[in-house]
């Protein structure tokens, strides 16, 4: 809860902290009526109050809770910072995202394209195949290069607005990966091998049709130095 912890957050892979109620200064604390008001001020559309209770609610905008009134009631408070989350919100919602992935974004700092990636790729039966094919990639490298990387691959670059892969941008990419901050097992496995497949994109060279396995096995230490 904000009220008791710091909760550090993301935008564009940049770290921020949002300090908890008893590090913040009362007077710098707004209450979500005037929020709500500061946002429209700002001509920031497209949020109402509805939203930012259900964002409250859901923790992907945690708000301060003070205690207020005879009933007792616990009022809503937001500070200058919670802005820019909601800038990032509505950013990655006009990318599609919803909620959960938002989060993730957000304050596990998992990169847009992992996202983009698990959520429209994982679902593709090219996808599916490629846990056995890299199980055995010295004798199904044919079957790598045609049945995954050009389909995958052109998938990956259109959704990611991405034009050519390279070394730096893999390794910004895997670095972002092991700095993030996976509670969830499942997410930290999906994305890994996500990794796995973006990893491989950069080792085929379709010019020559020819897989480097060295630099894939390479990725794959990388990759596998998160655990």
């Amino acid at each position: 809860m904000l009220n008791n912890n710091s909760i550090e957050y993301f935008i564009k892979n940049k770290r921020y902290i949002l300090e908890s109620k008893k590090h913040k200064n009362k007077n710098e604390l707004i209450v979500i009526g005037d929020f709500f008001q500061i946002l429209k001020d700002e001509n920031i559309e497209n949020v109402t109050l509805k939203n930012l209770r259900e964002w409250d609610n859901k923790n992907v905008l945690p708000a301060y809770r003070i205690t207020h009134g005879p009933i007792r009631e616990k009022v809503r408070y937001y500070s200058k910072e919670h802005i820019d989350i909601v800038k990032e919100i509505l950013r990655l919602k006009g990318l599609g995202f919803e909620i959960p992935d938002i989060k993730k974004v957000i304050f596990d700092n998992i990169p847009e394209c992992l996202i983009f990636l698990s959520r429209d790729i994982i679902k593709k039966e090219d996808f599916k195949n490629m846990s056995g094919i890299i199980k055995n990639i010295n004798k199904e490298e044919t079957d790598l290069i045609i049945t995954v990387i050009r389909n995958c691959k052109k998938d990956f670059c259109d959704n990611s607005n991405i034009d050519n892969l390279n070394d730096e941008y893999i390794k910004d990419i895997i670095s972002q990966y092991k700095n993030a901050n996976l509670v969830n097992k499942e997410d930290t496995y999906i994305i890994g091998f996500i990794l796995v497949l973006i990893s491989s994109f950069n080792c085929y060279d379709e010019n020559n049709n020819t897989f480097n396995r060295l630099k894939f096995s390479n990725y794959i230490d990388d990759i596998v130095g998160k655990y």
